[in-house]
């Protein structure tokens, strides 16, 4: 069973390697503590995936990322969000919510960033699997 303090010694390094230099440059976006260990993110890698973690105290129960890895349990995503969670309760509550400054300061960012053909792609690759999406955009552009 993994843990978040020595999850490093349990995946290969190839992967541990990969996943650092993801978390360092900022590709863990929108992480979220939905619940009591309860972890969601967007991982940006050659796509946009999502990972979750689901953990009891410090030992991870169960880890899922949507990329298409499968020469192992654990992907670079997984280890980058993992990397991201550890920092993230290193700063302390509220951190990372959905309505932090950070959190905001990171959107904002990244909107001013990219070209609109860019953000209608990101959208659209997200629209079918995230119900909330579909309904915010749906209302926005219903109001014509």
């Amino acid at each position: 069973m993994l843990s978040l303090e020595d999850f490093e010694f349990s995946v290969s390094s190839n992967i541990k390697e990969r996943g650092w230099t993801y978390f360092h440059h900022g590709a863990v976006k929108d992480l979220q503590q939905i619940g009591e260990g309860h972890w969601h993110a967007i991982v940006f890698g050659s796509a946009e995936y999502e990972v979750s973690v689901q953990m009891t105290g410090t030992s991870i129960d169960a880890m899922q990322c949507d990329c298409p890895y499968d020469y192992g349990p654990v992907c670079k995503h997984q280890v980058a969000m993992l990397y991201g969670i550890k920092a993230a309760l290193d700063a302390g509550p509220g951190a990372v919510t959905e309505n932090s400054p950070r959190a905001a300061l990171n959107a904002s960012e990244q909107l001013e960033r990219i070209t609109n053909e860019e953000l209608a792609s990101r959208l659209l690759a997200r629209y079918p699997r995230r119900p909330a999406i579909k309904a915010e955009l749906s209302s926005v552009f219903s109001r014509g």
